[in-house]
């Protein structure tokens, strides 16, 4: 690969990453179309561009498409050896491409909700796009400076952003979250940054931090020499802690502390007294400011940042200064004197925070009892589909089905359980085995860089950071750092009988196809006229091996940029068309638009509701029923089609939908309120064709949901539940029910 490519792909990656950070770390299905289509189109440009080279030289009349199209999938020394790399890439890029066929079954098999499912499929689809691309990148040295400079780009973003919110500098909506509950604020405000969510933050800024402690723990070694490098690798230690404990995320925290005490304890011998005192001052620092900014509830001026700018300073030179004074010659620092700094900074720290924090750190976790009745809930959703999961959005378009108590929460909270239940079993194992063997692979290559992947897994495991496609980027990236750390200590890669030196040691082919030999090996030249530099002892079916490897390679790169692309194109188009009748007045333009997004994305429930409500109810009532097949477990569809069936007079049909409908969702006090207008308006309706024993029935049952309906809402006030929905039984239906109950007696009385 030509180092101006090396270039194009890297520079593409960090726009990827800075793109990620900046539309909410992707957690939105709208930003993930439109990255996704921006992304797959720049992928595809840069893929063509060698096409696009041979087209201009081909001298073939009829045959250029052909031939060019060949020489772009043809063999050379460079291709051999980067298909090789991406195939070694090994659990990077098995990760995301199994889950993406898990998936593709779900879509066509299992799935509640079909269009979740094809935009998960999309999402992972762009994992493995990016996963080839950090695979790519972690097989040379300018790659390798790329993916460092991703890394530290969007670390440096989630983290500045965000202090720049708190002090007023950049406006970014919901920055900042403000609650006077102590269960969820200590401080009357937590930081959420560019991220709109403190714990996916909060987790971020550790994952970030303790990478770039390790990373100063291990440039200390190489100390007075590297010491612009220790500079960088210490310099943002002091608002990376300041935005973890500005997000006040406890999770966070915990993964935090047992990442960095596993790093501490994998460290040798001779590097844990730097990585401490390395550590020291910034926490010193970054609790001083939060000290500074929780006082003001995050909202401070210009001076609060002139002084947290100087505590900044302060504690990089905490760092810096001791860093060349307390050092030998053999690299190490004195034990007194690193332990006396230790304690002071650990002191200070905790005089800042404790004061502050130490009523939500010691209070009760609310949060937690919320979660454990999530996960038992979850348990019960997990066994419709044990193996292969229920598809995409599961949870959120299942749990309202389950759930034991009214709380709230359309996230599981738990990466792997939303696996589980999306992808099953299967799903579920691939992931836990892909991520052992990342782990592997940084344990022999890398082990600074299991501390960010323990607090990943850890915080992951615990609340929905997963949701955020940001999370597998930056999990891509710490895994290409690794597989570039062990190509840093490789000499050869001979999985095909093909021997490969450094990138810098053999020339690329030039532009007539030409590339330099050594003594003792051989050229062969394909029939599309290119080079491919071959061993002397390496047989001829090694050969067809690597080419077919390059020809598999390419066209694979151009099929999944070319799906992303059309997958995305569908989303946004669709997303685009529904944001223009949303500035439509009512009338045959909306309609047209939302016609027209409907058939860019047929699956989507919300959009075919929004086009329905602008048909008359009998053509409305058409739409919608064909819909049902495509998402049989939505509340929303039924509660539609009832609605439609009361306009049209079906009191009965109505019924029947607002009981499906509740069956999905037995908190939900407007379903409550919903089924007992329609079987009461049911009840009336026979009773004047005379129907009085249909009508009895009818009154009776909406009288045993009337009493379901109390019993629940009485059992929801009760304070040992969370009743985060606030379901209670409605004015209107105590009146439906008191009429129920009058129509039930009079109609007894008539008919004993």
């Amino acid at each position: 690969m030509l180092q101006k490519e090396i270039h194009w792909i890297g520079a593409l990656w960090l726009v990827s990453l800075a793109g990620a950070c900046l539309g909410c770390g992707l957690f939105f299905t709208h930003h993930i179309y439109i990255s996704s289509f921006s992304w797959s189109i720049s992928w595809l440009m840069i893929l063509l561009l060698p096409l696009l080279r041979s087209w201009s030289r081909s001298r073939a009349g009829h045959l250029m498409i052909p031939s060019a199209a060949y020489r772009y999938t043809a063999p050379s020394q460079d291709k051999i050896r980067g298909a090789v790399h991406m195939l070694e890439g090994g659990p990077l890029l098995l990760l995301p491409l199994a889950m993406a066929a898990c998936y593709t079954i779900g879509f066509f098999s299992v799935s509640r909700n079909l269009q979740a499912s094809l935009d998960e499929l999309l999402r992972w689809l762009l994992y493995t796009a990016a996963a080839g691309i950090a695979c790519a990148l972690a097989r040379t040295g300018t790659g390798r400076r790329w993916l460092h400079a991703g890394w530290q780009a969007a670390g440096w973003l989630l983290v500045l952003s965000a202090l720049f919110a708190a002090y007023g500098i950049v406006p970014l909506p919901y920055a900042v979250l403000r609650s006077q509950d102590p269960e969820l604020s200590a401080a009357g405000a937590r930081l959420a940054g560019l991220l709109q969510y403190p714990n996916a933050l909060g987790a971020a800024a550790a994952m970030f931090g303790l990478e770039r402690l390790f990373a100063a723990a291990r440039v200390w070694a190489a100390l007075p020499a590297a010491g612009p490098r220790l500079l960088g690798a210490v310099l943002p230690l002091p608002p990376a802690c300041a935005v973890l404990l500005l997000s006040e995320s406890r999770g966070a925290l915990l993964a935090a502390g047992f990442a960095a005490a596993a790093g501490l304890a994998l460290q040798r011998r001779g590097l844990r007294g730097p990585l401490l005192l390395c550590a020291a001052a910034p926490l010193a620092g970054g609790a001083l400011i939060y000290r500074q900014l929780a006082e003001a509830q995050l909202a401070s001026s210009g001076p609060g940042l002139l002084a947290a700018v100087g505590l900044w300073a302060a504690a990089v030179l905490g760092v810096l200064l001791p860093a060349q004074r307390l050092r030998r010659r053999v690299g190490r620092a004195r034990p007194a004197a690193a332990l006396l700094i230790v304690a002071a900074a650990a002191i200070v720290a905790a005089g800042a925070i404790l004061p502050v924090m130490q009523d939500r750190l010691a209070g009760r976790i609310s949060t937690a009892s919320a979660r454990m009745l999530m996960y038992r809930d979850a348990a019960e959703l997990v066994q419709a589909s044990p193996w292969l999961g229920s598809g995409g959005d599961t949870w959120r378009t299942g749990f309202h089905a389950v759930q034991s108590q009214p709380y709230a929460g359309a996230e599981v909270h738990s990466g792997f359980l939303d696996i589980l239940l999306d992808t099953g079993a299967v799903g579920l194992v691939l992931v836990v085995l892909c991520l052992m063997g990342l782990a592997g692979v940084m344990w022999r290559h890398a082990q600074e860089l299991l501390p960010p992947l323990l607090v990943w897994v850890l915080h992951g495991a615990v609340d929905f950071d997963w949701s955020y496609g940001l999370f597998w980027l930056l999990l891509l990236n710490l895994g290409a750092m690794a597989y570039g750390r062990r190509q840093e200590e490789r000499q050869e890669v001979n999985d095909y009988g093909v021997t490969f030196a450094d990138e810098h040691a053999r020339a690329c082919p030039s532009a007539d196809g030409r590339v330099p030999q050594r003594a003792g090996e051989r050229k062969s030249t394909s029939d599309a006229g290119v080079s491919v530099i071959l061993p002397e002892a390496a047989d001829e079916r090694h050969a067809e091996q690597a080419a077919s490897l390059v020809h598999f390679t390419g066209i694979f790169n151009l099929l999944l940029a070319g799906t992303v692309m059309l997958l995305s194109l569908h989303g946004f188009m669709s997303e685009r068309l529904m944001h223009l009748a949303s500035e439509e007045g009512i009338g045959e333009n909306r309609t047209a638009l939302l016609q027209q997004a409907a058939r860019w994305s047929p699956y989507r429930l919300d959009l075919r509701i929004e086009w329905s409500r602008q048909l008359p109810a009998p053509a409305a009532l058409e739409v919608l029923s064909v819909f049902r097949p495509y998402v049989p477990s939505q509340r929303t569809l039924f509660m539609e089609l009832g609605q439609l069936a009361v306009k049209l007079g079906h009191h009965e049909e109505a019924a029947s939908y607002f009981q499906q409908a509740l069956s999905l969702d037995r908190y939900n006090q407007h379903s409550y309120d919903s089924l007992l207008r329609a079987l009461a308006a049911s009840a009336e309706h026979q009773l004047r064709l005379g129907r009085e024993e249909a009508a009895r029935k009818t009154a009776q049952a909406g009288l045993k949901v009337y009493e379901t309906y109390r019993q629940l809402a009485e059992m929801a006030g009760k304070n040992s539940v969370r009743n985060d929905r606030r379901f209670k039984v409605s004015q209107e239906g105590r009146q439906l029910g008191e009429q129920l109950v009058v129509m039930v007696e009079s109609l007894t009385r008539n008919h004993p």
